[in-house]
């Protein structure tokens, strides 16, 4: 059920048309501010489709920064794009502040709700032609009655955000997880690296208090010897964080980590990226292998 502690307005080009007064508000944007494309395609989930959506608009598109949805409507794919500073300058036109709109929605999420026209200003109206809502010039109604917008409007689910594209609340989780995975990770390498230090001091003093015992074991020859024998797990270690620190770039870049697998001396990781190709080249001890439907895996060795 939609959220009834949030207001619902229509925002057109020419202004809004608000139903209540509240400090968060969610907005329905009239077709005259987003573009729309219908497309029966083979996909099944909002994230997936939400990728495709610049792609399947692209031509539909003119110059400037653009933010994408998608949903699913009767069995086929609406998607969907639009201005956000477009739909502030609407906003701030109506007297509305852009940080007080908590979601976007667009008219076609509502369209069976369109059936009867709906009256944005003096001269124009939302009407459904062909299943698509669709702005009109009021006079071609003739003595058509028209309702008014207000809350029974409000679509059950989805809705975007104003600055970011939030289509798919399966990618924004996914994010925020990896962002707390990544964060973990550098406290346990802190921590890790604590450990090390300490280990690192306690050795180097069993050293050299064998050394000061044993006379014999002071050439240049067997102090390096001995040193040699602590410096495995160093290495590996050293290895795994170069490693780690190499897939946190890529995520951070918009990659999306399917897998992580560390055994011993050999670590691979599996992501997602928009380009696999742009990865040729990275860390020279790490080997990149391209797995298909935008996969590559890394993969290196202590």
């Amino acid at each position: 059920m939609p959220n009834s502690n949030k207001g619902l307005i229509l925002l057109h080009k020419s202004g809004a048309v608000p139903v209540v007064e509240a400090q968060s508000i969610d907005v329905m944007l009239s077709p005259a501010l987003y573009t729309l494309k219908q497309e029966a395609l083979e996909i099944g989930f909002a994230h997936q489709a939400k990728k495709l959506a610049p792609a399947v608009l692209d031509e539909l598109l003119d110059e400037g920064e653009y933010r994408y949805g998608a949903f699913k409507q009767n069995e086929v794919w609406v998607f969907v794009a639009y201005k956000p500073s477009q739909v502030m300058e609407a906003l701030r036109r109506s007297g509305i502040e852009p940080s007080s709109v908590h979601k976007l929605y667009f008219a076609q999420q509502s369209a069976e709700m369109f059936a009867t026209p709906i009256e944005v200003d003096a001269h124009t109206v939302l009407s459904l032609v062909g299943g698509v809502v669709t702005v009109m010039p009021k006079a071609l109604l003739g003595q058509q009655r028209t309702l008014r917008f207000d809350e029974s409007f409000h679509p059950r689910s989805g809705g975007v955000s104003l600055g970011a594209d939030k289509s798919s609340l399966i990618a924004t989780k996914e994010a925020i997880v990896l962002s707390i995975a990544l964060v973990v990770w550098g406290v346990l390498f802190g921590i890790e690296g604590m450990g090390y230090s300490h280990q690192k001091s306690q050795q180097t003093h069993v050293i050299d208090e064998m050394l000061s015992q044993h006379t014999v074991l002071q050439s240049q020859y067997t102090r390096d010897s001995i040193a040699q024998k602590y410096r495995k797990r160093d290495t590996q270690e050293r290895a795994k964080r170069r490693f780690l620190k190499e897939v946190s770039s890529v995520v951070r870049y918009g990659g999306v980590l399917q897998s992580l697998e560390i055994q011993g001396e050999t670590f691979k990781a599996i992501l997602e990226v928009k380009t696999p190709s742009s990865y040729n080249t990275i860390d020279a001890s790490i080997k990149v292998k391209q797995l298909g439907n935008n996969q590559i895996q890394l993969e290196a060795n202590a």
